[in-house]
C-alpha cells in the first residue's frame, strides 16, 4: 500500500508533560494545534516521521502551546456556582440565573421574561444545582436533536442507530462508525441552534468519510457551505447576549 493512502491513526501519548492527541496522516509536514475547551493539544504528523521527531518539535512549541492553552482556557465560560445572579447559557444567549428554594423535585424553567428560574430545595448543594441544570440541557437536547438527525439523514443518505449525550471535556461530539452511533456534549444546548446542527452534520458527515481528510472537507461544503464560520462561532468561550 503507498503511503498516501495508509489509514490515520490516533493515539495519546506524553510529550514533555504535555498530553497529545497524535493522529499519523498522509501528509507531508508536522502541525500543532490547541482546540477549546479545555486546551487540547493536537499533533498530526506523516507516516514515515519518527516518534523522536515528533517528540522534539512538540517540546520546541511547548511556550507557543502553554500560551495558546491559557488563551482558549480564557475564552472559556467560567465555572458557575448556580446561585441567583449569575449568568447561564441556554441556546446560544445568557440569561439570569433565579435560584428559588422549593420542597420536592428540583426543576429548571426559562420564563418569558427571559430569566432562567431553577427550583430546588433549600438543603441542595451545587452538585444538585448543576444535576438539575444538566438535566435541563438534556431535556432540550431531547427535543432538538431527533428532527436534526432526521432530516440530515435523509440529506446525506445515512442513518445512525441512536444517538446520546453526555459530558466531554476536549470534544463536541464523536461518531462510532461501527456501532453507528453519535455522542453529543451536553454543552451543547448551551450553544446557538446553528452550531448544534453544524455538529451532528460533522458527526454523520463521518459515516460517509471517517478521516479528516480533503473528501470529508468537500462533503461538508457540499451539504454546509458555511461549516467553517459555524466551527469558530462554536469553539468560541463566549455565548450571543441580546441587548
Amino acid at each position: 500500500m503507498s503511503r498516501s493512502r495508509q489509514a490515520e491513526s490516533t493515539h495519546t501519548v506524553t510529550i514533555g508533560g504535555l498530553t497529545v492527541q497524535l493522529t499519523r496522516k498522509p501528509i507531508k509536514s508536522l502541525r500543532v494545534t490547541v482546540h477549546p475547551p479545555e486546551g487540547e493539544v493536537r499533533v498530526s504528523a506523516p507516516h514515515a516521521v519518527p516518534l523522536s521527531v515528533i517528540h522534539a518539535f512538540v517540546e520546541s512549541r511547548a511556550d507557543w502551546i502553554k500560551r495558546h492553552q491559557a488563551l482558549v482556557r480564557d475564552e472559556s465560560p467560567a465555572s458557575l456556582d448556580y446561585v441567583t445572579g449569575e449568568q447561564i447559557p441556554f441556546a446560544g444567549r445568557m440569561y439570569p440565573l433565579d435560584v428559588v428554594h422549593r420542597p420536592g423535585r428540583p426543576s429548571v424553567t426559562l420564563h418569558d421574561d427571559a430569566r432562567v428560574v431553577l427550583s430546588v430545595p433549600a438543603s441542595a448543594d451545587r452538585s444538585q444545582r448543576e444535576r438539575a441544570v444538566d438535566a435541563w440541557y438534556r431535556a432540550h437536547l431531547d427535543i432538538v436533536v431527533p428532527p436534526l438527525i432526521a432530516a440530515w439523514e435523509a440529506r446525506l443518505g445515512v442513518s445512525i442507530t441512536e444517538w446520546r449525550v453526555r459530558k466531554m471535556k476536549t470534544r463536541w461530539g464523536t461518531c462510532s462508525i461501527k456501532a453507528r452511533r453519535i455522542w453529543l456534549n451536553i454543552a451543547l444546548a448551551a450553544k446557538p441552534p446553528e452550531c448544534l446542527e453544524y455538529l451532528i452534520v460533522h458527526e454523520l458527515i463521518h459515516l460517509l468519510e471517517p478521516s479528516h481528510n480533503a473528501r470529508f472537507k468537500a462533503l461538508m461544503d457540499q451539504h454546509l457551505p458555511n461549516w467553517r464560520a459555524l466551527r469558530v462561532k462554536l469553539n468560541r468561550g463566549n455565548h450571543r447576549q441580546d441587548d
